[in-house]
């Protein structure tokens, strides 16, 4: 480019003159790297993403809890009933012995029930006779006493086969809320039976119970409404673990559950 000065033809990058040593302003700056371009160009990097929330636990209520109970009344057979508790719910299952099966149920019972008639009137005859009593008649009531054994083990036997072979399987679940009560108390019922029939014996029975009974008020039975029952647990603290379960859940329930 021409010097504005003197004219002479000097480098377009020059700042001064080099033939009359005017400065020459407005030079041409060397043009920028290709790298410094792209950095200019690219824009900045995103902020990297936050970390993920730690997850907080919520206490929701009691872990799922399983009862087997020894045995059930006031619903049919109660065969093997269990309890399912969980999230608020109540699953139950039973086996129940199906119209055929009761009725051959009581096929079974009818000769046992029939030799203990038959026993009880023998030895009241007995005790009639006074403190010699006829041999003969010792000989039919030790006779009937062997065949009312042979019949026990035999009916036994036929009983379980009968159930095996005609019971079914009833299970519903309904939420914990409908249980109108549930409890651990004395079997007064079989207790004051056992009473009247054996005396001591029954008491001790009833004692022996009295920690293992759950008496409940529930839908286990969805066609028959509310009805109380009772349950025989395996143990004393099976008993009060799933009263204390459901009473847990019932007091965690809403009130329109």
């Amino acid at each position: 480019m021409p010097c504005p000065a003197c004219g002479a033809e000097i480098k377009s990058a020059a700042r001064v003159c080099r033939f009359c040593g005017t400065s020459v302003a407005g030079g041409t700056s060397p043009a920028p790297a290709p790298e410094a371009q792209a950095q200019a160009v690219m824009p900045p990097p995103p902020p990297p993403p936050p970390p993920p929330a730690t997850a907080v636990a919520v206490a929701s209520g009691p872990p799922p809890a399983d009862f087997v109970m020894r045995r059930g009344y006031g619903i049919g057979a109660g065969l093997n009933p269990t309890f399912h508790v969980e999230s608020g719910s109540v699953t139950f299952s039973v086996g129940l012995l199906t119209p055929e099966g009761q009725r051959k149920r009581w096929l079974w019972l009818s000769p046992m029930l029939a030799m203990v008639v038959v026993m009880i009137a023998l030895g009241a005859l007995l005790l009639a006779q006074g403190d010699e009593p006829p041999d003969a008649m010792i000989a039919v009531f030790l006779g009937a006493f062997v065949l009312f054994l042979v019949g026990a083990v035999v009916g036994a036997i036929g009983a379980a086969a009968n159930v095996k072979r005609n019971s079914c399987t009833h299970t519903t679940t309904f939420p914990v809320s409908a249980v109108a009560n549930a409890n651990v108390a004395f079997d007064w019922d079989t207790g004051c039976a056992m009473i009247i029939l054996f005396s001591l014996i029954g008491v001790i029975i009833m004692l022996s119970l009295g920690k293992r009974v759950v008496k409940m008020t529930a839908p286990l039975q969805p066609e028959k409404g509310m009805k109380p029952y009772r349950f025989i647990a395996r143990s004393s603290a099976d008993a009060r673990a799933l009263v204390e379960v459901i009473a847990l859940w019932r007091s965690m329930a809403p009130p329109n559950i």
